[in-house]
């Protein structure tokens, strides 16, 4: 079993990171201020464990966030670049996708010579489905 990590700091820190976590919220960085909750818990000798049960987080995250706060002090626990998912399309094909997009609906000679089988019939005001159905019983 691995020895418990818990954060580096004393007194001063706490309140410094006391007052961190007050700003955070009106800073709207929820996350920073989960993370700084996190580092405080550890201040106070809480296992990773523990932290992560109490603030609803997993393990891994808990602890890198302990590590970070060791090695890099409170720049760590901002929020940084968030990557997201990676793009589905390259560049060349957003770029016709947003020429396409900003040129507007466009009709084709094939979608207007083919209605489609949910539109509604003005002959009969009514769904082309039904009328068929309906001719098709008698």
């Amino acid at each position: 079993m691995r020895p418990s990590t818990f954060a580096n700091g004393n007194q001063r820190t706490r309140k410094n990171l006391m007052a961190l976590r007050q700003q955070a919220p009106t800073d709207k960085a929820p996350r920073v201020a989960l993370r700084i909750q996190g580092v405080m818990l550890s201040l106070a000798k809480h296992s990773v464990s523990d932290i992560a049960r109490l603030l609803h987080v997993h393990r891994s995250a808990a602890h890198a966030w302990i590590l970070a706060w060791n090695e890099h002090g409170i720049t760590e626990l901002y929020e940084g670049h968030r990557s997201g998912r990676p793009a589905a399309l390259d560049e060349a094909a957003a770029e016709r996708l947003r020429d396409i997009v900003e040129s507007g609906p466009v009709a084709t000679s094939r979608n207007i010579s083919t209605p489609s089988r949910t539109s509604i019939s003005w002959s009969g005001f009514c769904c082309p489905d039904f009328t068929a159905g309906a001719i098709a019983s008698t």
